[in-house]
């Protein structure tokens, strides 16, 4: 809206400074793969300047970017974004990359895919959900967070159901 005329986007480094300690972050990777040699080592330079490399997954649709991440750093912690029907490769993947969580679309989410990504010792972290009665769902589901675009319907939700999840 014309309220927000001149409105800058904060920087990497302006976010950090800005939420400090109070959240923790996930950060989607979005470039072009030309890019991620370039974008890999100045990712875990700027997180390790402000010492967020921990409290922060570094998220990604695409294994390779998150393994030019890896390669610069094995305290990065990793999430897969997912949107396929077969977890297969994301499983291979998740493993091979020593990922944290795993953020598959919400419609694909099972009790059972919970299980599956628990046995494996990752969180599943879903997106985007913006519907009250998908996220009380996804909760009984067992899901590790919820990324939406409405994060005070989710803070109704977790405050109806006591779970702690993600917000975005």
């Amino acid at each position: 809206g014309p309220q927000f005329a001149g409105e800058t986007v904060l920087s990497l480094p302006e976010v950090l400074v800005l939420v400090g300690t109070a959240a923790r972050l996930n950060l989607e990777v979005k470039a072009p793969r030309a890019d991620w040699p370039v974008l890999a080592p100045r990712l875990i330079g700027t997180l390790g300047r402000h010492q967020a490399i921990e409290s922060t997954i570094i998220s990604c649709f695409e294994p390779e970017a998150l393994s030019a991440v890896r390669e610069r750093s094995d305290r990065a912690r990793l999430g897969l974004l997912w949107e396929h029907t077969s977890f297969d490769d994301a499983w291979r993947w998740t493993e091979q990359l020593h990922t944290v969580s795993i953020h598959p679309l919400w419609l694909l989410i099972s009790s059972d895919l919970v299980r599956a990504a628990h046995v494996r010792h990752l969180d599943v972290l879903t997106w985007t959900v913006n519907e009250i009665a998908a996220m009380q769902v996804l909760i009984e589901q067992g899901v590790d967070g919820i990324i939406s675009d409405f994060p005070e319907r989710l803070r109704v939700v977790q405050a109806a159901s006591d779970t702690v999840a993600y917000q975005s």
